[in-house]
């Protein structure tokens, strides 16, 4: 059976390993304090290449996941504003994934790979000064026994550096800026497991220095660096401590309905042994210890997936976890280093009907009359594996009947019988009245709204760059009123804050006695708060204050032959001999009655019907080039190519408009007075971008098109006007071109010309005449191209550019 068992694991190994080249995804973050420092840890599904840059001035550690994505809808963790790690934001870029930490200014990281995930340590350190630069003065390589440890020596070694792996992962590349090197030569060569040799020189302000690797670079990588010191760990870590095993993590890692569990220990020879019982899956650590504060219970119940709550406690001489499962869920789980990774694939149950409830516990059945409500939660706390702590002012009697019913939702029964609520820490629950634990959780927050109160004010000047600093000050005294009253005056049952629910008796962004102050001169906004919150305003303007997008919309309208729309694709969505040239089609019926190709050439109707169609073009058409040719062959008149900018959501107008004069006649006191006026005919284009997140666009249309009539002026009257309107929304790819068409004209005329007299002769008089038909048809098209232009005003790439 364990042989069995082994070759699954490595089958799991080996599938991790196959799709390890794939970009990662960051399923979440957790934040907790452990001897003073902050560590942070980042939950990847897989191993991930990343780059570390550290920036000054607000001091900040930016870590770089190229080519990674972040899992829907999370969220950073909030962290305290005290300590090293002041904030945490992240986003998803076309290069990946970027997380910026900001950090006090005297914090000093390390960076640890924990298996997948990343684990940043951030500690409060020395001040040191910024803008001094490193000087390496000594490089020395040590072997561990168990990886290669590369130590940096010299002076400042804790400045702004840059890491990276080169992409065959065969070199690992340090940038120090500024940087110096004092050491005797460039180049140094080595006999080592993991290391190759070293070089290090200058260029371009900075210093770098390649690690070429014997090997493609390790999974486990470690860098600490110190005032004197900067240290990069290639291989396995060294085990912790001496006299038992320690675990380090036990972290509840989402992922969508197959949640993950992972446990990480000191070292990889821990003794874990993982057993199921009905609802439970539990991991038992022998000979370990565990930090008192991962001895927790983590309700997880809001997350999809069959597990409910993660249980972490000692256990005897070892450490126990466990996993209450509230639905019926495989488990598989496999061990890399001193990982542990267990998975839960939930079981579809066919046939299961009724709403899931929010228990998760072992079922019990109860049948008691007149029983002491302490024994009964004696009786709870042995199907609980929980430690139940209850006070004098607990007891009273019950009659009570359950079969069949979850032990968790059994408690609550209990406890709304009898006016009473829990708090749970760890694996001990206390019960007391539920006044009492409102009492104390109202009391907690009189001592933390006296204590904010009592915190002095700092007073910061905001320089805004883009935005109207009286927008942000209206917000913010808005977001002020909503959230001034906001008292929690109501505790959960347990006498905590509900899900969701901020301990913070005011909500709003400014406290009362913070204030707002604009200068409109200089666009500044001076706010006066709590350090907290000042920092709070600072991070919301920051991401308001930021550049709109703009579109350049580029617009061509041509008078095209019948030849030239057949030239450019006969029949758009139709066959077409390059279907590269035709960048959708599309399959909705649009006004006009066009069918099942976008544009369409038979025979019309009366002249001066409107009708529209609709194709887009890629990049394959070069579209000025085909329009040139096209124009050198008569084929088409380019009426006019105009361009505008705007910015996203705001509405531009392109027109052309001819006045037209004509004479009026009015009786003005019994005189007929004549006078010129005149009356608009115009060719305009009205369009409003909207810039989805994709970066795509969508663009409500509207465009006008007026003729005026030849000879067709009335006697006295207005002169008449052909007016067509197309009216339409879209959304178009970033550079990619649309077709608008169907507007047409047609010209049919006859002309005749003869000699006289002979013209008329029977027979031979048609030799003396000539008779001309003219039907021509001309059609109005544009083509309409939005582009997405940066802040700097270059164009953006997208697809159709």
């Amino acid at each position: 059976m364990m042989r069995w068992w082994q070759l699954g694991c490595l089958l799991v190994a080996l599938c991790s390993l196959a799709v390890g080249a794939d970009a990662a995804q960051l399923a979440g973050a957790d934040v907790r304090t452990e001897g003073g420092a902050t560590l942070l840890r980042l939950h990847l599904d897989r191993a991930q290449e990343y780059r570390v840059y550290e920036l000054s001035a607000p001091h900040r550690l930016v870590l770089r996941l190229p080519g990674a994505t972040l899992a829907d809808r999370i969220q950073p963790p909030v962290v305290s504003q005290h300590g090293a790690l002041r904030s945490i934001r992240w986003r998803q870029d076309e290069q990946g994934v970027r997380i910026e930490l900001a950090l006090s200014e005297t914090a000093q990281y390390r960076v640890h790979e924990q298996g997948a995930d990343l684990e940043l340590r951030l500690a409060e350190g020395k001040s040191h000064a910024r803008g001094g630069h490193a000087i390496i003065k000594d490089i020395v390589l040590r072997n561990t026994g168990h990886g290669t440890e590369v130590h940096v020596r010299g002076e400042h070694m804790n400045v702004n550096h840059n890491l990276f792996v080169t992409e065959d992962g065969k070199s690992i590349i340090v940038d120090f800026w500024q940087g110096e090197s004092r050491l005797a030569r460039e180049h140094f060569s080595y006999d080592d497991k993991y290391v190759r040799a070293i070089t290090v020189g200058s260029a371009r302000q900075r210093l770098r220095m390649v690690v070429t690797l014997a090997t493609p670079a390790p999974a486990h990588r470690q860098i600490a660096r110190g005032e004197g010191e900067w240290v990069l760990q290639l291989g396995a870590r060294l085990p912790q401590g001496r006299g038992g095993q320690q675990v380090e993590a036990v972290d509840y890692v989402p992922n969508g309905n197959s949640p993950k569990l992972v446990i990480r220990t000191a070292s990889t020879d821990a003794n874990i042994n993982v057993h199921q019982r009905k609802g439970l899956v539990i991991v038992d650590i022998a000979a370990a210890k565990l930090a008192r504060k991962l001895e927790r219970t983590l309700d997880v119940s809001a997350f999809p997936g069959p597990v409910g709550q993660i249980d972490s406690y000692q256990h005897g001489k070892g450490v126990r976890v466990v996993a209450r499962l509230r639905e019926e869920a495989r488990v598989t789980s496999f061990q890399s280093g001193n990982v542990l990774t267990l998975t839960f694939h939930p079981v579809q149950e066919v046939g299961k009907v009724g709403e899931r409830l929010p228990y998760h516990g072992r079922k019990v059945s109860f049948d008691f009359k007149d029983i002491d409500i302490r024994n009964a939660l004696r009786l709870i706390a042995e199907m609980s594996d929980l430690n139940i702590i209850m006070g004098d002012d607990v007891g009273g009697r019950l009659t009570m009947r359950l079969v069949d019913v979850p032990w968790d939702q059994a408690l609550d029964l209990i406890l709304a019988a009898k006016g009473l609520g829990k708090v749970q820490q760890g694996n001990v629950l206390r019960i007391a009245p539920l006044d009492v634990l409102q009492r104390e959780y109202k009391e907690r927050m009189k001592a933390r709204e006296a204590t904010q109160d009592m915190e002095p004010l700092v007073t910061e000047f905001i320089h805004l760059g883009y935005a109207s600093v009286e927008d942000i000050k209206a917000m913010l005294e808005s977001a002020r009123k909503q959230g001034g009253g906001g008292k929690a005056e109501q505790a959960a049952a347990s006498g905590a804050p509900a899900p969701g629910t901020s301990e913070s008796s005011n909500m709003a962004l400014l406290s009362p006695r913070g204030s707002l102050l604009m200068d409109k001169r200089s666009n500044i906004l001076i706010v006066t708060d709590t350090a907290w919150r000042v920092e709070n305003i600072k991070r919301l303007v920051a991401e308001l204050d930021k550049p709109v997008q703009q579109v350049l919309i580029e617009a061509r309208i041509v008078e095209a032959t019948n030849a030239f729309t057949r030239d450019l694709g006969v029949r758009w969505g139709g066959t077409y001999a390059n279907p590269a040239a035709v960048g959708k089609r599309f399959g909705h019926t649009l006004t006009g009655g066009i069918g099942g190709n976008l544009v369409d050439l038979p025979a019309q109707g009366p002249a001066g019907a409107i009708s529209y169609s609709l194709g887009t073009l890629s990049n394959a058409l070069n579209l000025n080039l085909e329009l040139s040719a096209a124009e050198a062959d008569q084929k088409i008149k380019v009426l006019s190519n105009p361009r505008v900018l705007t910015s996203n959501n705001q509405q531009a107008r392109i027109e052309q408009i001819i006045e037209i004069p004509f004479t009026q006649t009015t009786a003005q006191g019994g005189i007929l007075v004549t006078s010129t006026v005149t009356r608009e005919a115009k060719l305009s284009l009205i369009a409003t971008p909207q810039i989805t997140a994709d970066n795509k666009i969508i663009m409500n249309l509207e465009i006008h098109k007026d003729t005026p009539q030849a000879n067709t002026l009335v006697p006295g009257g207005d002169p008449i006007i052909d007016k067509k309107l197309l009216t339409t929304k879209l959304l178009v790819d970033n550079g990619e071109t649309v077709v608008l068409g169907g507007i047409y004209s047609k010209t049919v005329g006859h002309t005749k010309n003869s000699v006289p007299f002979f013209s008329e002769i029977p027979l031979l008089g048609k030799l003396f005449q000539r008779n001309q038909k003219e039907d021509t048809r001309v059609e109005l098209m544009l083509f309409i191209t939005p582009t997405l232009v940066g802040s700097a005003g270059e164009q953006l790439s997208g697809r159709g550019g």
